[in-house]
């Protein structure tokens, strides 16, 4: 069974996946018990969106920066629009 963790986002009023993905629900409950996570709400759901695991909100030691926010997310920060933009299509051209 795979597990995610997922962030409370209080514009739109719901919880979001991250890509902070495991089968180990024990490694996932200390990283969404970690700092990074402070000043966030989080939960730990199952493949069927159980949730199997919400840590208290701790107090945010600050605003989050770009990274904080791309690691928190579990997504890389891509340098440019073009890089992001490219698609595999275009590796081929080359």
């Amino acid at each position: 069974m795979t597990y995610t963790i997922q962030i409370f986002y209080p514009g739109a009023g719901l919880f979001m996946n991250t890509n902070h993905e495991s089968e180990s629900l024990d490694e996932l409950k200390i990283l969404s018990s970690s700092d990074l996570f402070n000043g966030s709400r989080v939960r730990v759901v199952d493949e069927s969106q159980w949730v199997m695991f919400e840590p208290p909100v701790r107090e945010s030691t600050g605003d989050p920066s770009l990274s904080g926010i791309a690691s928190m997310l579990g997504v890389p920060i891509v340098d440019s629009p073009e890089d992001f933009l490219r698609n595999d299509e275009d590796n081929d051209a080359s």
